[in-house]
């Protein structure tokens, strides 16, 4: 199971990279750079609301009893469907709206040169790093939390679908957000409401499922107003760092950030 993971996790890794560097090459405007971000998160949300809700009935229905095969099953599916929408994605997408920079040095002590004098890459990052650390820590402990505390452990389910559906409806309106105060302001007001959302957290600390849905809810809606932030200014850093340095590096940065958020 964990070389099978590992296998996995690479290749996504191989998919994720070029397809997140995209966003710095479709356009220049920074504003269309957010709600591209915006965009993504409003589908990532979409699926994981779908996933979180369909995929023990699912496998329930396709495994007939058997809840490995099911799980397969689903799985099996799920892989079609991606595969899918990453061709329909390498077929429409155009990547000519920056201009021919000058080619790219191959030594990698010019890549981490380039890194090291990109100080808005290396801020983005650490707030990438801390933020990641918070919300996986909160999502993965869902489950645990609806078993052991709320005592409803087949709640979680509606938690993870309602969580993602509020996310749904409103991540356009963190771009809307982002286009009018700037991304550094809207980033620091989803930041400011997630730690007060926390701080409640932690004082009523809710036992019921109508509580802890709705905390989650209000979380996960914070979360997508942070990811559409940091996505959305990552391209902007690449052109930073190339006026730094005079080369470009997108598919480099990306990388490297996907890497501190693992």
């Amino acid at each position: 199971l964990l070389l099978i993971h590992m296998a996995f996790r690479t290749s996504y890794t191989l998919v994720a990279v070029p397809l997140a560097s995209l966003s710095a090459r479709m356009t220049r405007n920074s504003d269309e750079r957010t709600t591209l971000a915006s965009l993504r998160m409003l589908f990532g949300a979409g699926a994981t609301a779908t996933i979180g809700f369909v995929t023990q009935p699912l496998a329930a229905a396709l495994g007939r009893g058997d809840q490995a095969r099911g799980m397969f099953l689903v799985a099996a599916v799920l892989s079609v469907g991606a595969t899918i929408a990453f061709v329909v994605s390498f077929a429409s997408t155009q990547e000519d709206a920056v201009p021919e920079a000058k080619p790219e040095p191959v030594k990698l002590r010019a890549y981490v040169s380039s890194v090291t004098q990109n100080r808005a890459f290396m801020l983005l990052a650490a707030g990438l790093a801390l933020a990641t650390l918070s919300t996986t820590a909160l999502n993965k402990s869902l489950l645990y939390y609806f078993k052991y505390v709320v005592k409803d452990e087949g709640a979680a389910r509606y938690a993870l679908a309602s969580g993602a559906l509020i996310s749904l409806v409103l991540a356009p309106g963190w771009a809307v957000l982002g286009r009018r105060v700037g991304k550094r302001m809207m980033w620091l007001t989803a930041v400011s409401l997630g730690l007060a959302g926390l701080i409640v957290f932690f004082a009523v600390r809710p036992d019921s499922a109508v509580g802890a849905t709705m905390f989650f809810m209000w979380m996960q809606t914070i979360t997508v107003g942070i990811q559409v932030g940091y996505w959305g200014t990552l391209p902007d850093t690449v052109e930073y760092g190339q006026w730094r340095s005079g080369t470009r590096h997108e598919s480099f940065l990306v990388g490297l950030f996907m890497f501190f958020q693992k």
